[in-house]
């Protein structure tokens, strides 16, 4: 029977026919009283689909069958061959004029799409579009300021290629949030609360989630804010949400094109992210320079973060920011974009594991099989933290970008700046060209003794910093993972206080056989895999195959044995603010490694073992030895820093060749190779496998 709106391409059908009086009367395929109502000719028009391509020449849909002349009787044979009739003649191809129809509709709609959308072609992700809605966000002066805000901070004073922005970073979590949400929508819709609303606010929620940092990124909120007297619960997510808020009051989005509802929903998915601790990008876990504990934030999974979205939109909330696993489009983007643009390679593959997920009970799950690539991901954090995030060069600029914004903060009142939506925005890294060049753009402020001195200061900072002049890295250690729940990070003053009395009697005249605690920066770093000493595995939801609709959560030990037990780590790092003389840096290495010696003794080593084989050295040349006679010295250096959890004991000095072994940690001796190559070049063994290659590139 043929119907207006009906598929020909089935075989039942009803059709619409008229009376001698011109009535329309519905025909049915079977016979008996009040039967189909036919005529000896009719005439079908067809609404093609003009999305079919050349399909549409052999599917269409009915819009309307007449039949004008006088009813008769048809009996059931009469009426199937009228039915195949119609399908026949639906099945010819269309007329020339029909064609040029289709296709002039086809071009019309993707101009339409192109008048509409912006395509971009992304590095990372390839081409895209966002929806008119979203470029009418982007192409605001508060979103369009991340083109001035890199994504890794300082870090492009080390990685030259690392000149990537937030700008292009929120373009990409954009893309990924509505990749994701609508394979959902298209694939789950039924099984899973989605709406197509749903779609459009995550996708502007990651679009918008990184409005709200200031220059530098994390370095602005926990170091200039926290030490510059800002309101201490100041953070990026809920100024993220202001400046949101303010381009919606602004007027850059068009009426109508987005409800209340859903601009609720973009902040909601927005604030998911607070206090997760999960971190993005560069500088999760910067700690104070100056002692105190390192800033972890709350705990993945924490109650703060997991019981506040409503029933059964959870697994929407955390697409952008998951604090439950920290598995999130947010993490896949910058994960993928700083390894390109810093040159590290990473395993995990991110598009397989967002092709092999879907969500049960709330959340998002993935494949049994891919238990390992979700590991990767975690391994991959942490590894661009160590390697990047953390450079102990990166570190050093960073403290000397802190110090000059500190210093130029009675000019600059970035603290002030940053309470109101209005001067934030006018806030991001070109905040350091500013205090460069201050007295050419702020002459009038030049009878300010206070804002002088101040800017004065800045500058000198920032001189070194344009000449390679960086403060210097003393050593590190790490902390006994047994003693690492209870560990405090001391103070300048506790370490300057335990300087050796021969370090203490080189220094410059000026320090007067004292270690000023102002030269002395102490940090903490702490590393892991998402989840603090926690394995961030034991939080991820799978499932085994695509019509499932149970979850459950795997062990390590069912997948491999190879797994790391230990999923954590915090190092404590020594810096020296002063380079004028070698000998003050010398000093504060000397006075980090007594004071470890003292809270520690024998159970940690140094992690620059090339340190303590130069100390050896030179006490060994101090004492009348020969410059290459120097095995029994360092042997005797290196096995008295003790045993266990730090390099291997085949450290180096000077242009040391071969690194030595891990395992046994830095008291595991000198190799029995050790020999001398040339002059000042040695080639010490050490037991285990994996050298530690600390080099000092710039």
């Amino acid at each position: 029977m043929l119907a207006a709106g009906d598929d020909v391409m089935g075989l039942g059908f009803s059709c619409t026919g008229f009376d001698a009086s011109g009535a329309p009367v519905s025909l049915a395929a079977r016979g008996g009283e009040g039967g189909a109502r036919a005529a000896a000719s009719m005439h079908v028009v067809a609404d093609w689909d003009a999305n079919a391509g050349g399909a549409s020449r052999r599917r269409g849909k009915v819009s309307s069958v007449f039949f004008p002349l006088p009813p008769v009787s048809l009996s059931p044979p009469l009426v199937l061959s009228l039915s195949l009739f119609s399908l026949l003649t639906l099945s010819l191809p269309l007329s020339p004029s029909s064609s040029v129809h289709h296709r002039d509709h086809h071009r019309h709609h993707r101009r339409h799409h192109r008048r509409h959308h912006q395509v971009f072609n992304d590095p990372i992700h390839g081409h895209f579009y966002l929806t008119p809605l979203e470029v009418a966000v982007v192409d605001t002066p508060a979103f369009q300021r991340l083109r001035d805000l890199k994504q890794l901070g300082t870090s492009y004073f080390v990685f030259p290629g690392a000149c990537h922005n937030r700008f292009e970073h929120s373009l990409g979590v954009a893309h990924l949030a509505r990749e994701h949400a609508d394979r959902v929508w298209r694939l789950q819709r039924g099984e899973v609360d989605v709406e197509r609303g749903d779609v459009k606010a995550v996708a502007l929620a990651g679009l918008c989630h990184d409005l709200g940092h200031g220059p530098f990124s994390h370095v602005f909120e926990r170091e200039l804010l926290a030490r510059g007297g800002a309101s201490p619960g100041w953070c990026h997510e809920d100024m993220s949400v202001r400046v949101f808020d303010s381009i919606l009051d602004s007027g850059a989005v068009p009426d109508g094109a987005l409800t209340e509802a859903e601009a609720g929903r973009v902040r909601d998915i927005i604030l998911a992210g607070h206090g997760s601790g999960h971190g993005d990008g560069e500088d999760a876990f910067l700690s104070t320079p100056t002692g105190g504990a390192g800033t972890q934030g709350t705990p993945q999974g924490s109650p703060s973060n997991t019981n506040r979205f409503p029933q059964g939109k959870r697994w929407l909330h955390e697409l952008v920011a998951n604090g439950r696993n920290g598995l999130d489009v947010d993490k896949f983007d910058y994960l993928q974009r700083d390894a390109q643009h810093t040159g590290c390679r990473i395993a995990a593959d991110f598009n397989r594991l967002q092709a092999f997920s879907k969500v049960i009970g709330d959340e998002t799950c993935y494949k049994w099989s891919e238990y390992q690539n979700v590991h990767e991901v975690f391994r991959a954090r942490a590894s661009l933290h160590q390697r990047v995030y953390t450079h102990r060069k990166a570190k050093a600029v960073e403290y000397m970008v802190v110090d000059a914004l500190l210093a130029a903060e009675p000019a600059l009142r970035l603290a002030e700046r940053a309470r109101e939506v209005e001067t934030f925005v006018t806030l991001d890294d070109t905040v350091l060209r500013q205090v460069e060049t201050w007295w050419s753009t702020r002459s009038r402020l030049a009878g300010d003794d206070d804002v002088a001195t101040a800017i004065a200061e800045s500058q000198k900072i920032l001189r070194r910093l344009r000449t390679r002049d960086l403060y210097r890295f003393c050593d590190e250690f790490v902390v006994p993972a047994a003693e690492a729940a209870s560990f405090a990070l001391p103070t300048p003053e506790e370490v300057a206080c335990c300087v050796p009395a021969a370090a203490a009697s080189s220094l410059p005249a000026d320090c007067r056989g004292k270690l000023d605690p102002r030269d002395v920066i102490l940090c903490e770093i702490p590393i892991d895999l998402t989840a603090g000493a926690s394995n961030p595995l034991d939080r991820v939801s799978f499932f085994h195959h695509a019509g499932s609709t149970n979850k459950f959560r795997m062990r390590r030990e069912d997948v491999s044995s190879m797994l790391p037990d230990v999923c954590a780590e915090r190092k404590v790092r020594a810096y020296c603010r002063r380079t004028d003389d070698k000998s003050v840096a010398a000093a504060v290495s000397a006075a980090f490694g007594s004071w470890r010696a003292r809270r520690f003794g024998t159970k940690v080593g140094s992690s620059t073992p090339q340190r303590a084989a130069a100390a050896a050295v030179a006490a060994a040349a101090a004492a009348g030895a020969a410059p290459w006679s120097v095995d029994a010295a360092i042997a005797a250096r290196v096995a008295g820093s003790g045993g266990g959890g730090g390099c291997g004991a085949g450290g180096a000095f000077a242009n040391v060749v071969n690194g030595g072994g891990g395992g046994g940690g830095v008291g595991a001796g000198v190799g029995s190779g050790s020999e001398l190559k040339k002059r000042r070049r040695l080639d010490l063994g050490g037991g285990g496998g994996g050298g530690n290659d600390d080099d000092d590139e710039k």
